[in-house]
């Protein structure tokens, strides 16, 4: 045999055994006892394929709706103003504003359609603005001291039609459906276990269903710009359990103010984030989360003093589970400098 094709051999054998150990590593068990400390690092794994309130699909350009976890905007100077109008450039009042800041900011147009956001910096900020008869934007925004105000148009916009179900594909009757962008846009679903949603910003966006007694879910839907379609999303709640425990600072002092989330093992796509769907510690650091799905769960907690952490990994089953611990790592500052293409 050529040497060439002895390297060709040998390099196919070692990408089999390179194969080989990642399925064994990637299937490991996950039913390990409830943690007492953080000591792990994320574990990845394959995506899974059915979207549940432990696990959520997404379609091809749902990286533009996947919430990023970044601080929060600082408290500037700015003012961003703009009036809220319908197709005939007649003002709407009681229309609802969002601005895609950190976090997003809602306020509602005033009886001439207009309204304001402060405290901003100078940066681009995508507005939009929906009513019961129409939704306007996202539009772009580079504010800065000499910024024009901004006109939010309105027109009748698409929505979503949203079923949910437990995990026997039974209806759930009283879930509230709401967006992540947009939360005081929601309603309950019926017996049948829907929900109707209508002018909804076209596009990527990211859909919550949530009744007690089950888990949260979350997944993207691609919302369509005609009035005359929604699209149709199912959602599947699985029975929760009660976690609590307590959250803790480097030194070991209990931690006041931590959002906490539980994250189910061998999820590459996290759709959830602490701040939007978690719980926060109290004084004493304790925090409960009232339904966490069975399985292989990590603990993942965010503080605006410490880096995000990961707790260990144990098992979720039908008993609530009390007294986890996690202790948040401290952070580092990452700085640089920003330089034009010729240096």
């Amino acid at each position: 045999m050529h040497t060439r094709a002895k390297l060709a051999v040998a390099g196919l054998a070692l990408l089999v055994l390179a194969f080989l150990g990642y399925q064994k590593f990637s299937h490991k068990d996950d039913t390990q006892p409830a943690p007492t400390a953080d000591t792990s690092s994320p574990h990845k794994a394959p995506e899974p394929t059915r979207a549940s309130s432990a696990d959520t699909e997404e379609s091809d350009m749902a990286a533009f709706a996947r919430p990023a976890e970044v601080d929060d905007d600082p408290l500037g100077s700015l003012v961003l103003e703009g009036q809220v109008v319908d197709a005939n450039d007649e003002p709407v009042a009681g229309a609802m504003v969002v601005l895609g800041s950190a976090p997003p900011r809602t306020t509602e147009s005033e009886a001439d359609g207009s309204f304001s956001f402060d405290k901003l910096v100078s940066r681009s900020y995508p507005v939009f603005a929906r009513s019961e008869s129409g939704v306007g934007g996202p539009v772009f925004v580079t504010l800065n001291s000499t910024s024009d105000p901004v006109v939010v148009r309105l027109q009748p916009g698409g929505g979503i039609e949203v079923e949910v179900v437990d995990a026997s594909d039974h209806p759930i009757e009283g879930a509230v459906v709401a967006m992540v962008d947009m939360q005081s846009l929601s309603q309950t679903t019926d017996s049948q276990g829907i929900a109707v949603l209508s002018n909804i910003p076209p596009g990527q966006s990211l859909v919550t269903a949530s009744a007690a007694g089950f888990a949260k879910a979350t997944a993207v839907v691609n919302v369509p710009r005609s009035a005359d379609t929604k699209r149709r999303q199912r959602l599947t709640l699985m029975a929760g359990t009660a976690v609590s425990g307590t959250i803790y600072a480097p030194d070991g002092a209990p931690l006041a103010g931590a959002y906490v989330i539980a994250r189910p093992v061998g999820t590459l796509l996290q759709l959830q984030t602490p701040k939007n769907d978690g719980v926060q510690s109290d004084e004493q650091g304790r925090f409960t989360l009232p339904s966490v799905p069975a399985g292989g769960t990590q603990l993942y907690a965010v503080h605006e003093d410490y880096a995000a952490t990961t707790g260990e990994r144990f098992a979720v089953g039908s008993t609530a589970i009390e007294g986890l611990k996690l202790t948040m790592r401290e952070g580092a500052t990452l700085s640089g400098r920003v330089v034009k293409a010729d240096g």
